[in-house]
C-alpha cells in the first residue's frame, strides 16, 4: 500500500490543517484544565483558540507556523510543569528547550520565546545556572542533526 500523497491538492492540505488545529485546541484545553490555570474547568479558551486560528491565513493551510505552534504548546506544558508543580526533574527543562528548538526550526522568529521562558523561570522558580544551561542545551541540540 502506497503512502498518502497530497500533491497539489489544496483541499487535502486544508483538511489536515483543520485536523491539526482541532488537536491543538483540544490539547490546549486539556493543558489548562490539568494545570488548573483557571478557577473552573471550561473549554472556552480552546474555542477562542480555534476561532482565532481560523482568522489567520497561516493557520488555515499546512504551514510552518501551524506546525511550530504545536511544539510551542508542548513547550508550554513543560513550562507549566516546572513552574506550577515545582517538579525538580532535569528532563522537563531539557524537553522544554528541545520543543522550543524544534519550533524555532520551523519559524526562526519563534526563538524569541527563549528569553521569555528564561524570564518566567527566573521570576517563578529558582533557575540555577545548571538548569539554564540544560534549557539552552535542549534548544541547541537540534543543530547537530
Amino acid at each position: 500500500m502506497d503512502g498518502v500523497d497530497f500533491g497539489r491538492s489544496l483541499t487535502a492540505r486544508h483538511l489536515l490543517a483543520l485536523l491539526i488545529i482541532f488537536f491543538q485546541g483540544a490539547y490546549f484545553a486539556i493543558l489548562l484544565i490539568n494545570n488548573k490555570a483557571q478557577s473552573e474547568s471550561t473549554y472556552l479558551p480552546a474555542l477562542i483558540f480555534g476561532v482565532l486560528c481560523l482568522y489567520s491565513f497561516d493557520m488555515l493551510s499546512l504551514s510552518n507556523e501551524l506546525l511550530a505552534s504545536t511544539f510551542l504548546l508542548f513547550a508550554l506544558n513543560n513550562l507549566f510543569k516546572e513552574v506550577e508543580f515545582r517538579i525538580q526533574e532535569d528532563n522537563i527543562l531539557l524537553n522544554l528547550g528541545v520543543y522550543l528548538g524544534i519550533a524555532s526550526l520551523f519559524v526562526l522568529s519563534y526563538s524569541v520565546f527563549l528569553p521569555g521562558v528564561i524570564i518566567i523561570l527566573i521570576v517563578f522558580t529558582r533557575l540555577t545556572l545548571r538548569k539554564g544551561l540544560l534549557l539552552v542545551l535542549g534548544l541547541c541540540c537540534h543543530m547537530r542533526c
